[in-house]
């Protein structure tokens, strides 16, 4: 069985395969150009903050909930 080399065919393959090399570049820079990842790890840290209480959330719900009462009491 003699193999026989077929420029034609070459050629064709290799600019298929600069082709799907640059995709996946593009597709390795799209997160970074976008923003995606770091928005993504922005959202999780503000989910994590939401999640546990803090203490100048309850000390403002004290406060708010003291000027309620202290109004409702002048009315």
């Amino acid at each position: 069985m003699s193999l026989t080399f077929d420029p034609y065919a070459a050629r064709q393959r290799h600019e298929e395969m600069l082709r799907e090399a640059a995709q996946i570049r593009l597709a390795r820079l799209a997160p970074k150009a976008t923003g995606t990842g770091s928005l993504l790890g922005r959202m999780v840290k503000l989910l994590s903050r939401f999640s546990r209480p803090s203490r100048n959330v309850v000390g403002s719900d004290r406060m708010q909930h003291q000027q309620r009462l202290a109004n409702a009491k002048s009315s």
